[in-house]
């Protein structure tokens, strides 16, 4: 129930369906994007916010390509959040791009243990440029 209403609260948020799996354009259009902290205002003291460390973002941009309910094309962000519910079994990815939040997507109670435990390899770092993720 609790997974219910973090997806209701992300399409609220973003101002509808976290994802759109149907009647896709060929480009996918720019996500609508808002401040990180306006996004968690929106939600109370029992969520708990997980910036994802570059092996873990990896593995979820590797998830988003992969997946057919996910528009073509890289994900929205060069960084990604994990929004959980304190009693809910899922989660939200949030795509992360420098102070903004974008394209917030459910995922399930698997996906929100096993991303965690992901771990950076040593020295494998994340570089924005401006223009593209570097490693």
């Amino acid at each position: 129930m609790r997974c219910v209403v973090l997806s209701l609260l992300a399409s609220l948020a973003f101002g509808g369906p976290a994802i759109a799996a149907h009647e896709r354009a060929e480009r996918a259009p720019a996500p609508h994007c808002m401040k990180i902290e306006e996004f968690k205002k929106q939600f109370d003291a029992n969520t708990h916010f997980e910036v994802l460390g570059p092996g873990a973002f990896h593995f979820v941009e590797g998830l988003y390509v992969g997946s057919p309910a996910t528009p073509e094309g890289m994900p929205p962000g060069d960084g990604a959040i994990i929004a959980t519910h304190k009693g809910a079994p899922g989660g939200i990815l949030i795509w992360t791009h420098r102070d903004e939040a974008c394209a917030p997507l459910p995922i399930n109670a698997k996906l929100v243990r096993l991303i965690p435990g992901i771990k950076t390899a040593p020295g494998e770092t994340a570089e924005d440029n401006g223009d593209e993720l570097h490693l």
